[in-house]
């Protein structure tokens, strides 16, 4: 009840870093970054008796590895029904938190980038484009959803520009170059593209 740990499985060895003998007897605590986080969460446990989805940062032995753990800490009852024990069950979420960031950071740049962006299907279908890109089209994101790049065509390319351009993306996986644009008002503007499957 006092954090003191007193058994411990292979799981926590391998998070650890550590040897079961080296972990039994020491303060669990002082195995996060913020330790007096935890300590703070132990009155919560014995008002409520359980702690759900608890967020901490735990160093690892080499000091080197910091992982994000999600503690779920319950009291564990003897025989007279007495809370004797905190069971503590940890699950490594740096992998699932890292990949949130990844995905926050694309979308940021997606929605700050200067550049016209549009994502489609396979089969050229709209699914999503960034606000300089409508800026530069004049269409709503709404008007472009559901629809195909060739809404647009300006007429002005050949088809063979475009048979070359698709030859490109499916032999290389990408194609850059100049090709002609037509606005929602009518306007045709020349734009460099660089496409990426």
């Amino acid at each position: 009840m006092t954090g003191k740990i007193v058994s411990v499985n292979k799981a926590m060895e391998s998070i650890t870093s550590k040897t079961t003998d080296q972990l039994i007897g020491s303060d669990f605590s002082t195995y996060f970054i913020k330790p007096e986080n935890l300590q703070s969460c132990y009155p919560a446990v014995l008002d409520k008796g359980f702690i759900g989805d608890y967020n901490l940062q735990l160093q690892q032995a080499s000091g080197k590895t910091c992982l994000e753990m999600l503690l779920n800490i319950s009291l564990y009852y003897n025989e007279q029904i007495k809370a004797s024990e905190m069971l503590v069950m940890m699950r490594n979420i740096t992998a699932q938190k890292q990949a949130i960031e990844k995905l926050e950071l694309a979308a940021s740049v997606f929605s700050h980038a200067q550049e016209g962006i549009m994502i489609t299907q396979k089969d050229g279908e709209i699914i999503d484009v960034n606000d300089a890109f409508t800026e530069i089209s004049g269409y709503s994101r709404e008007e472009l959803l559901g629809k195909n790049p060739r809404i647009l065509s300006s007429g002005r390319m050949a088809i063979e520009s475009y048979t070359a351009m698709w030859q490109d993306l499916i032999t290389k996986g990408h194609w850059y170059g100049e090709i002609w644009n037509r606005r929602k008002n009518g306007e045709v503007y020349a734009a460099m593209e660089n496409i990426t499957a």
